[in-house]
């Protein structure tokens, strides 16, 4: 899956690159293991008409390799292969990979507009990726962090898209400065693969600029009138976006308190390297009600709220409500520089049973009036296990 990158990085790869000490050095190198956890679910939007998505999750991590962690990840449609915090210097630490997506990636065969799918608009995406990232660990829970990326694109149509213009095959070349303050305490077993929501305490924040060139570049989509296509897809060579994601979380007892915000402000963006929004999954800057990446914007600003009442022995199990809201732009999917709002709610159930994990939510998406008919209903359940 197109994972949350595009937003600000994951939650989960940000906990795993930094939620450990920064010392580099150790008297003694322990022997190496594996761990292995997995995860597979689904996501439904019930309502006003109904489409869904799963999702299949294994990933295997192997420590002490090179310095490092490597981290084998299968995800659907997508194979990575990631050699994680290889120690060069002294609190300076590497981090390459490949990746490759195949057929769905960003999820570019749904195409929808003001929340509805248009069929005839999809298209089959794939790529090939190499990745690396080099961060510097600073004094004071702060880190200065430079990624950069290679991909290759790939597209075809979908049946029944033929006349669809597809967007050029080329390479993207993407490179992000960030600066990140971490100061999250959870155990680390809170960072592994089948826990899709983190429970965490403390707080964190990414700010962060990117640039990102292609190799071609040419309109792309269909055509909105005769001669013209998709104005929101005829985008030139270069793209650059300004972003910001923060997160939160507090106990009172036997009640937890969670924020997260993700915010961006890009140019030059096209609908393959907009970021995804709407649905429930930790792929996506989450907007409950709406389907599974409803929304494409390289514009926007939606925080997200979290009240969750711990049960069972150690508060295992956990009972809540989630509301997000925000601003996003062009939500109409026009090409215009029009801002609309988001928003959306959820009942959820976190239940933790050893090494197993379930996860359930209930949504619906606020009536805002870009929203063509409603009311706006969806759905996800999870279950994840780690196995070694």
């Amino acid at each position: 899956m197109l994972a949350r990158v595009v937003s600000l990085l994951s939650f989960c790869l940000v906990g795993a690159l930094l939620g450990g000490p920064a010392t580099l050095t150790h008297a003694q190198t322990p022997a190496p293991t594996w761990e292995v956890a997995g995860a597979a679910g689904a996501e439904a939007s019930v309502a006003p008409a109904f489409t869904w998505h799963g999702f299949a999750l294994l990933q295997a991590t192997r420590s002490q390799t090179l310095g490092g962690t490597l981290r084998l990840t299968f995800n659907t449609d997508t194979l990575d292969v990631t050699l994680e915090r290889i120690p060069l210097a002294e609190r300076l630490e590497l981090t390459v990979g490949l990746r490759g997506e195949a057929l769905i990636a960003g999820l570019n065969i749904d195409y929808f507009q003001r929340g509805e799918r248009l069929g005839q608009r999809g298209f089959h995406a794939s790529y090939l990726q190499g990745h690396a990232r080099l961060q510097r660990h600073l004094p004071a829970h702060n880190t200065v962090e430079l990624d950069t990326q290679v991909r290759r694109w790939w597209f075809g149509h979908v049946g029944g898209a033929d006349g669809l213009v597809l967007p050029a095959e080329t390479w993207h070349t993407q490179l992000r400065l960030s600066w990140i303050y971490w100061n999250i305490d959870v155990p680390r077993t809170e960072w592994e693969a089948h826990r899709l929501f983190q429970r965490v305490s403390g707080f964190a924040f990414r700010v962060g600029a990117d640039m990102l060139m292609r190799g071609k570049a040419s309109a792309f989509g269909a055509e909105v009138a005769p001669g013209q296509l998709d104005p929101r897809n005829d985008a030139g060579r270069g793209a650059a976006t300004l972003r910001l994601w923060a997160a939160a979380g507090q106990r009172f007892g036997a009640l937890r308190l969670a924020g997260e915000l993700n915010g961006a402000w890009g140019t030059g963006h096209d609908d393959i390297t907009r970021d995804r929004l709407g649905g429930l999954t930790p792929y996506v800057v989450r907007i409950p009600g709406l389907p599974w990446a409803a929304l494409l914007s390289e514009r926007y600003l939606v925080g997200e709220g979290r009240l969750a009442l711990g049960l069972g022995d150690g508060r295992a199990h956990e009972l809540g409500v989630l509301v997000a809201g925000g601003i996003v732009n062009d939500p109409r999917r026009t090409g215009a520089r029009e801002p609309g709002l988001v928003g959306g709610g959820a009942l959820f159930a976190d239940l933790r049973f050893g090494s197993w994990q379930v996860h359930a939510q209930g949504a619906m998406a606020a009536p805002v009036s870009w929203l063509r008919g409603g009311p706006y209903l969806s759905g996800l359940v999870s279950v994840g296990v780690r196995l070694k």
